[in-house]
């Protein structure tokens, strides 16, 4: 019977080893999945964030009269798009001719609905109106800017008839 005893004496201590071997195995899985959760959350807050789209530029389709008199000025339909800000609005007239001084017009707009009312914003139907009283005759390149964005040109468009 002794031999029995010192083999249960002997059991008994290894089962209390694995008791405390057991004990460090499930700390060390733990830490494992939270450092598995971490990493995972941090994969997906990225890829969220790369899929968020960048600022949208302005896009418009606009129709144009040009002056008829040296009195009338250029006037730009809103036809389609986005809306702009009046106050950002502006027209940017670059001379074609080579001979002429390299010299660019930027005239401020002066936006109304088609009942003449002044308005804050250019959108559909409005009209900008830019007075080019102060720009010399010739042939000149147009630029419609809104918010640092080009919204349209056009080239080679003779300003004053005389």
């Amino acid at each position: 019977m002794k031999i029995n005893n010192t083999h249960g004496k002997a059991s008994q201590k290894k089962t209390m080893q694995r008791n405390k071997d057991d004990a460090v195995t499930s700390v060390v899985g733990e830490m494992l999945m939270i450092g598995i959760a971490i990493v995972l959350v941090g994969i997906f807050a990225i890829t969220a964030y790369s899929l968020v789209p960048d600022e949208r530029t302005p896009t418009i389709t606009v129709g144009v009269e040009y002056p008829k008199t040296d009195t009338d000025p250029i006037t730009i339909w809103h036809k389609g798009g986005d809306w702009i800000e009046a106050q950002s609005l502006s027209l940017t007239l670059t001379p074609e001719d080579e001979g002429s001084e390299i010299k660019k017009y930027t005239l401020s707009a002066k936006v109304s609905d088609e009942a003449g009312s002044a308005k804050n914003t250019f959108d559909l139907g409005y009209k900008a109106e830019f007075d080019i009283k102060t720009v010399p005759p010739g042939t000149y390149s147009l630029r419609l800017i809104g918010k640092d964005t080009l919204l349209w040109a056009k080239d080679k468009v003779k300003v004053k008839i005389s």
